[in-house]
């Protein structure tokens, strides 16, 4: 997730969200950029990586 997000591939949102069983809990959110991978990103990782991001 580090190399993803210093490549501008990724953006990382902290927050915290109220679940009743359980009160505040942290969240960790992650959105897919529009930028085009750069270096050693192949065209798969991309792919895969989107493939993720539908799940």
């Amino acid at each position: 997730m580090a190399v993803l997000r210093k490549r501008g591939l990724v953006t990382v949102n902290y927050d915290q969200v109220y679940v009743p069983p359980f009160g505040m809990v942290d969240r960790l959110r992650v959105r897919l950029t529009t930028a085009r991978p750069a270096g050693l990103m192949s065209r798969w990782s991309l792919i895969a990586l989107a493939r993720l991001y539908e799940a």
